[in-house]
């Protein structure tokens, strides 16, 4: 009998996860081109006319709905591994004596090679959560200045 690890299982996840996304019409890949316009310089968005600013908006939205999507990759992997540690150490986390009940988990969870190889598995995709969700936020106030800016400029140009 084969033994299934955490890490094949939750890569087994993903692939139904990602089967789904697929199936309900969410099929969205990395669009390459919208990578050049994440460092775009003063001097490159004042040549630029108005509808190359909205182009690189979109490009950038684009890009957004792709980190968001990897972004929601790990928060279903965090979600997934806290669920299965709570019903791994679900009977052997009263037997433990400690103070608090986050102790008692901490020790059920040291104690449990499964539970233990999930938490680490739960650290890694939440500190992935935590850099992207900031990176998100940023890039959506990037998106709204090019947007403003796309508008100033052809104001300045008397188009509307």
């Amino acid at each position: 009998m084969e033994l299934i690890t955490p890490e094949a299982k939750i890569e087994e996840v993903d692939a139904l996860l990602d089967d789904y996304q697929e199936k309900v019409g969410l099929r969205i890949d990395r669009n390459l081109d919208s990578v050049k316009y994440l460092n775009l310089s003063q001097t490159d968005l004042l040549r630029m006319g108005p509808d190359e600013v909205d182009i690189a908006a979109v490009a950038l939205a684009q890009y957004n709905t792709y980190l968001q999507k990897i972004l929601n990759k790990e928060v279903a992997r965090v979600n997934w591994c806290e669920a299965y540690i709570k019903v791994s150490i679900a009977k052997s986390c009263p037997n433990f004596n400690a103070y608090s009940y986050e102790e008692r988990r901490s020790l059920a969870i040291g104690d449990n090679d499964w539970s233990c190889k999930l938490n680490k598995l739960k650290i890694a995709a939440q500190s992935r959560v935590d850099r992207l969700t900031n990176i998100s936020m940023a890039l959506s106030t990037q998106i709204k200045t090019l947007l403003s800016l796309s508008q100033s400029k052809r104001a300045r140009l008397g188009k509307s």
